[in-house]
């Protein structure tokens, strides 16, 4: 299995159009709207989450991904694929490292018993694509909208990477809230607990 690297980034969407008028003057080109759940498994090491993806039936004419040849196109029918991934809990750019696992790898790796779960994130997920940048439009279930960068980086080259999403951020910035340090799971989790303390409290 081979790993792979991107430099992201998260932010609070408070403009969407606004967001959308910036992409389409960057050069990107809106691929579709993706529908997809994630369920979140506990591992000693990174983070693990079992995907599953389908394209939204409202957007039937848009183009086909670009994609890593690992990755396989979510448009032929609902995908499911393992995430296996290490990412630091900071704002702004960051390095994500990650391998996709098929079924088949996932359980060579893992075993056949099943791994505790610790949440499931739903999302819709609106793709634009420039190059090796994809932006993501994301509507997330029980949390509201965010955009996220992430922008391929072989290795080695992850401080150009950097520079691309920063420059991406920076033209994106009168669309955004405040930059967020962690993943879509520790905010459902964090609201989570907030609702725990108000019914107990």
């Amino acid at each position: 299995m081979t790993s792979s690297a991107n430099v992201e980034f998260k932010a609070e969407l408070r403009e969407p159009s606004v967001a959308r008028t910036v992409l389409r003057s960057l050069g990107f080109e809106r691929v579709g709207v993706l529908k997809q759940t994630d369920t979140y498994y506990r591992v000693i090491t990174g983070r693990l989450k079992r995907r599953e993806t389908s394209w939204a039936h409202d957007d039937p004419g848009a183009e086909p991904v670009p994609h890593d040849p690992n990755e396989g196109d979510a448009r032929a029918g609902a995908e499911v694929e393992y995430i296996r991934y290490h990412r630091p809990d900071q704002a702004g750019s960051r390095v994500s490292r990650y391998e996709r696992l098929t079924e088949d790898q996932y359980r060579e790796r893992f075993g056949s018993t099943e791994l505790a779960e610790i949440a499931v994130v739903r999302k819709t997920r609106e793709l634009w694509v420039r190059g090796p940048v994809r932006a993501h439009i994301d509507t997330v279930a029980g949390l509201g909208r965010f955009l996220e960068i992430e922008v391929a980086a072989r290795r080695g080259k992850e401080a150009l990477a950097s520079e691309e999403a920063e420059a991406c951020r920076a033209a994106l910035a009168p669309a955004l809230g405040e930059l967020i340090g962690t993943g879509y799971l520790n905010l459902i989790a964090a609201d989570d607990c907030r609702s725990d303390d108000s019914t107990t409290g």
